[in-house]
């Protein structure tokens, strides 16, 4: 079936995730969560169906055990359009968003997550999916790449959007280690990076400063 939500709150009161679509089709506009908590993946918003989210907001998302994977987990079809955006308190080991999926960013903002000194992890974005970027925004992450492609056929293809002021190198540990390269978008092995738009800029790491590969 299909749900959707439009201009309303969402708190899960620090006791459970606000979202979780097992099947089926969601919808999300104009909707604040707040409050996420969960000891699996997803600590805000779980989707294994088929997901589009627009004017989203994410708040005061709980940090977790190192093993568990981003504020928004998806292992489907997830879309994030306009508007869509997280804050600093919405913190997760393994940063924002979590795809084994498809990911859409056609818009909106991830910003303010980090890998908190987690190697395995991207600090807004970890993909070992696919994860199509046409718009929005990938910025002030600190920790990690803001990016990590990881996994045998994982693809990431940017054709727009900008990808900027990132830093990679306020992880632990030697300034050599691998998640201090490509401080925009680190491709690891099995994975691929196709660009032909968009802008990457003003990220910091120690190698490879907007790209690592």
């Amino acid at each position: 079936g299909t749900l959707s939500l439009v201009n309303m709150t969402i708190d899960s009161r620090s006791d459970t995730r606000c979202i979780y679509v097992s099947e089926g089709t969601l919808n999300a506009d104009d909707i604040v969560c707040t409050g996420g908590y969960n000891k699996t993946d997803g600590i805000s918003i779980c989707n294994a169906g088929s997901m589009t989210l627009e004017n989203t907001a994410i708040r005061n998302a709980a940090v977790v055990d190192i093993n568990y994977r981003g504020v928004i987990y998806n292992s489907g079809s997830l879309t994030i359009k306009e508007g869509v955006a997280n804050d600093p308190s919405a913190y997760s080991y393994a940063g924002t968003v979590f795809n084994t999926g498809i990911f859409n960013l056609e818009g909106g903002s991830l910003t303010g997550l980090a890998g908190l000194n987690n190697h395995q992890y991207g600090a807004a974005v970890t993909s070992s999916g696919t994860f199509l970027m046409s718009g929005g925004s990938i910025r002030d992450s600190n920790g990690n790449s803001a990016v990590l492609i990881t996994g045998e056929a994982s693809a990431f293809r940017m054709t727009g959007g900008t990808i900027n002021g990132n830093n990679a190198t306020s992880v632990l540990g030697s300034k050599f280690n691998i998640a201090m390269s490509g401080g925009g978008v680190l491709v690891r092995s099995g994975g691929s990076f196709t660009m032909d738009g968009g802008v990457i800029s003003g990220n910091i790491s120690y190698m490879g400063a907007g790209v690592g590969v």
